[in-house]
């Protein structure tokens, strides 16, 4: 774009400018869109900390500590206990202890000691 702008202040007609450089007439002569300012959605069934802490001490406890949360989820069910979601009991980012921040979850994978 920046060859095209040149050509452009030297007096290039817009189609000559365009050929020139090969790029589309339509392309060069668009408005930039400022950038959209996203604000992530809070979901509104997510879990409180008090469900949170429950679904994670559940998952931890001796009877559930060796089993996935699928079978966790469906031995819940047939017991008629619903804590969550079995997607939410894979989120893994909110199993890490409160304070202990990314320390307690170690570097980042390719970046431990070596």
């Amino acid at each position: 774009m920046g060859i095209y702008r040149e050509l452009r202040a030297a007096g290039i007609t817009t189609r000559a400018a365009a050929g020139l450089t090969g790029l589309s007439r339509a392309t060069v002569t668009r408005k930039p869109r400022p950038p959209l300012r996203v604000v992530p959605a809070v979901p509104v069934n997510r879990l409180s900390a008090a469900e949170r802490a429950n679904v994670v001490a559940t998952l931890d406890s001796p009877r559930f500590v060796d089993q996935p949360p699928l079978q966790v989820y469906a031995q819940l069910l047939d017991e008629a206990t619903d804590l969550c979601s079995v997607s939410s009991m894979y989120a893994d980012p909110w199993r890490t202890p409160p304070g202990a921040g990314a320390a307690a979850a170690g570097p980042p994978p390719g970046q431990g000691p070596s």
